[in-house]
């Protein structure tokens, strides 16, 4: 939807849209608020849960929120090759 929107410049992954931000800059905008978004949510399990669940679930949130970081990574992978102008 966004490249009917946009005016694309030479790489399909630096168009320019509404607000002047290429989708490589808005893919490092999503990998910054996902990395906050893990590091507030592992900060919560380590000091908030700590009394609250068994030590099994514990462990299942733990798993979760380093997948997040993996994630986290593989997106700012993936801005990096847009940034980069990496096509497939």
């Amino acid at each position: 939807m966004c490249r009917q929107l946009c005016l694309s410049a030479s790489s399909p992954y630096n168009t320019r849209c509404f607000r002047g931000g290429s989708m490589a800059s808005i893919t490092f905008f999503l990998a910054g608020l996902s990395g906050f978004f893990a590091v507030a949510l592992g900060a919560f399990g380590a000091h908030g849960l700590k009394g609250r669940l068994s030590a099994d679930m514990v462990a299942v949130y733990e798993t979760a929120v380093q997948y997040h970081f993996y994630h986290t990574f593989a997106l700012l992978a993936v801005a990096l090759l847009m940034q980069l102008g990496v096509q497939h």
